[in-house]
């Protein structure tokens, strides 16, 4: 199975994971908190359920060089940004309301779980790395 495919369907269920986190915060937690808290922990919530899954997958299908894993954070996250660009576009949405997320100076975090998309498959890469090298070392 080529590269892009095979980390695609891996990156497919990333979009419930999310969806599920939003859901939870606006059904649940959002009218006691308020819009921007509310948006704050859904960042860092998600970071943490993405963080979970990927340590899963890369568990279980180890990524075999820091180029090979800096390439698929890229990749990650650049479906990400299309992806949610995309549906933001056809559910209407202009480019400026979509944009607002990106305000990390107003306490908009979703940058945030972007960079960690972005990085969590090279953290993950040299986490096993180090550890692999400690135990040779011992």
């Amino acid at each position: 199975m080529n590269f892009l495919f095979r980390w695609f369907i891996f990156w497919l269920p990333m979009i419930p994971i999310a969806v599920v986190n939003g859901t939870i915060r606006d059904l649940g937690y959002a009218k006691y908190t308020g819009a921007l808290i509310a948006h704050q922990i859904a960042s860092v919530v998600l970071i943490a359920w993405l963080g979970l899954y990927m340590y899963f997958i890369f568990k279980k299908h180890p990524m075999t060089s820091t180029v090979q894993s800096l390439l698929l954070g890229i990749y990650w996250m650049l479906l990400t940004v299309t992806f949610e660009f995309g549906l933001g576009y056809a559910s209407g949405k202009s480019f400026n309301t979509m944009m607002l997320d990106y305000h990390i100076e107003q306490g908009r975090l979703w940058i945030c779980v972007l960079v960690w998309i972005a990085v969590a498959p090279y953290f993950f890469f040299i986490r096993k790395t180090t550890r692999k090298q400690k135990k040779t070392h011992l």
